[in-house]
């Protein structure tokens, strides 16, 4: 008789010792597995060299070699021109402090065997990385192990603003009828303290406040100086706006940053943003009429003036009727009141501004209809009218000579000509130039 072995029950006997060793070369696979994708063992090191923080001894030290003295002298070679034993110790004086710049930054991360052999798992340096030396900080932005922006300031212990203290309500480039653009940005403080000496700028375009940049040790850092001022102290809710010119450039599209920097809770902030938008046009249009309500608005007390779309419809009407005699001032407003919004319309509820801004840029012409026309400066600042409409249209117009005193028309149904030659002005009919109808209502 055959004896046969039962493989259920060698199975069962069996299984035990199976099991735990096979458990155990799964642990094993598992840790090795894990330790691949997940452990940071791999280091990395990148060094940073400010192109401007100098040692703390460097001033006084140089200052004894060339000049004899602990500190430099007060002197500046700009008032002596022509000194040149001046300008020779201050050139060999800031040879000698650049000499002695702090040393590289060196920042060291770790990543992953699976990062470090196929590219796969987290970066092992951070999105961003502030550091400073000296009197000065710098901000790197990492795609992985590259480099592709540093910013250097002249600020300690400068912190990136994540949108909890400000938000950038707007930022545009408007064309100007001289061939620049103007660079404009909003800003409404969201904190619960004041934000202290608040700047706006941008980069990417020539200009007033272009940001500057400088090399070394192979990395090319931009050096932020101070942007367009928007608030030396900007309340809680409160806005601001910042305008400056630049250079228009040939492009179908502008790439740009917006920066904007200030002190929130005592600490300097950073912030920037990257925008996009199609190559600004000539002369006045929806950028522009944008860009000088925004200006209007940081200046209101009060609730911001918003497009209203009938308010817009009325504009277009008052240009047509208006401009078919340009000679009488708001010619058939009274008429076009009743015949808009119904016979008992009161007119005191709505008012209009028949503007020419001719080539200004938005936000210099709000600055300027201040001082030249403050009625309707004062008009746009009033806080009962929380809404707007405008219309823009080509028309004959009646040019009033620069040195005349009164700039603006006190009120309608007043002769152009007879009132400002009564002002012992000079007028001048002009053919066809651009009219910006502004509506206002509560």
């Amino acid at each position: 008789m055959t004896l046969r072995a039962n493989p259920l029950s060698l199975m069962a006997y069996s299984s035990p010792m199976v099991k735990r060793w096979m458990g155990a070369e799964v642990l094993v696979a598992t840790l090795l597995v894990g330790a691949f994708f997940l452990a940071p063992v791999v280091a990395y090191t990148k060094s940073f060299a400010l192109p401007d923080a100098i040692e703390p001894e460097a001033n006084h030290v140089c200052s004894e070699q060339v000049f004899g003295t602990p500190s430099p002298p007060a002197a500046v070679v700009s008032i002596f021109p022509g000194n040149t034993t001046l300008e020779a110790e201050w050139t060999a004086f800031n040879n000698c402090v650049f000499q002695d710049l702090y040393p590289p930054y060196n920042l060291t991360e770790y990543a992953t065997l699976a990062y470090k052999l196929f590219g796969v798992g987290p970066n092992p340096f951070p999105a961003r990385y502030f550091f400073s030396q000296g009197n000065y900080s710098g901000l790197v932005y990492f795609d992985g192990e590259k480099i592709t922006a540093a910013y250097e300031f002249f600020l300690q212990n400068v912190t990136l603003d994540t949108g909890k203290t400000f938000e950038l309500l707007n930022a545009s480039m408007v064309l100007t009828g001289y061939g620049d653009i103007e660079f404009t940005a909003s800003v409404k403080n969201i904190d619960t303290s004041p934000i202290q000496q608040l700047f706006v700028g941008t980069s990417g375009l020539p200009g007033p406040y272009s940001l500057e940049n400088t090399s070394r040790a192979g990395l090319t850092w931009t050096l932020v100086p101070p942007l367009g001022v928007c608030s030396s102290y900007l309340q809680p809710g409160a806005t601001c706006t910042a305008s400056y010119e630049v250079l228009a450039t040939n492009s179908t599209q502008y790439h740009y940053f917006v920066y904007v920097e200030g002190y929130a809770g005592g600490r300097p902030f950073f912030y920037r943003e990257e925008l996009r938008q199609p190559a600004p046009q000539a002369g006045l249009g929806k950028d522009w009429v944008s860009v000088f309500i925004g200006r209007i608005n940081g200046e209101r007390q009060g609730l911001s003036l918003t497009e209203n779309a009938t308010l817009d419809r009325f504009a277009a009407e008052r240009f047509a009727t208006a401009s078919s005699n340009p000679q009488i001032s708001d010619y058939g407003y009274a008429t076009d009141m009743t015949s808009f919004f119904g016979a008992g319309a009161s007119t005191s509820g709505v008012t209009e501004l028949l503007l020419y801004p001719g080539v200004s840029a938005p936000y210099s012409y709000a600055s300027d209809l201040e001082g030249m026309a403050p009625r309707h400066f004062a008009a746009l600042m009033n806080s009962n009218y929380t809404q707007y409409g405008y219309y823009i249209g080509r028309a004959p117009y009646y040019l009033i000579s620069a040195s005349c005193p009164v700039q603006e028309i006190p009120s309608a149904n007043i002769n152009v000509t007879q009132y400002f030659e009564g002002h012992g002005c000079t007028v001048t009919p002009v053919p066809d130039v651009d009219w910006l109808v502004m509506i206002l209502a509560p």
